[in-house]
């Protein structure tokens, strides 16, 4: 197994209150929302450990999967054998009413 990726740390941080008003029902303040754009660089085989446990990956069968990061691979080979992936992590939360 490759070495864990380093991540880096996030390069935007907003904490954004959303609409002012409440739910209909009431129940919860208004809620808040964060938001964390980051990036993680990850080598060819760092990728190639992660993939087969995401999503659509995991649902083939050995031969179609082993295929796919054949492919995968080798395009990220093309790029000089790393690359850069950005995410964003999105949180909300919302307090009941009165416990605040």
């Amino acid at each position: 197994m490759a070495n864990r990726p380093d991540v880096r740390s996030p390069s935007t941080r907003r904490h954004t209150r959303s609409s002012p008003t409440r739910p209909e029902t009431e129940q919860f303040d208004d809620p808040e929302q964060w938001r964390f754009d980051w990036e993680q660089s990850y080598t060819r085989d760092q990728w190639l450990d992660l993939l087969p446990t995401t999503g659509g990956l995991t649902a083939l069968r050995p031969d179609q999967r082993a295929e796919v990061l054949n492919a995968v691979g080798s395009a990220i080979d093309s790029l000089g054998g790393h690359f850069t992936m950005k995410y964003t992590t999105l949180a909300a939360t919302a307090v009941r009413a009165g416990t605040s």
